[in-house]
């Protein structure tokens, strides 16, 4: 069972006035607020490009790359005939 609640002048108050039997023994961890969402950056464009598909450059850049990489990228990705 997993219950939430709020710290209210140093006591534990479970959420929706839940109650547990006098002598239950619980663990709690606290839960860290949120930030703001005013205070959350948004990942820029070149971050989750270079993340997602950073290992393309790689191969976009080497002068060793197939000169038809972009008409056949089903072949060098999927090992599909070339068309």
């Amino acid at each position: 069972m997993e219950l939430e609640g709020t710290v209210t002048g140093g006591h534990l108050v479970l959420d929706g006035g839940a109650t547990l039997p006098e002598g239950t023994r619980f663990r709690a961890l606290p839960i860290p607020p949120e930030p703001p969402v005013s205070e959350l950056e948004p990942e820029p464009v070149a971050g989750w490009f270079m993340r997602d598909f950073g290992q393309f450059c790689g191969v976009i850049n080497d002068p060793e790359s197939p000169t038809d990489l972009a008409s056949q990228h089903e072949h060098y990705r999927l090992g599909t005939p070339k068309r």
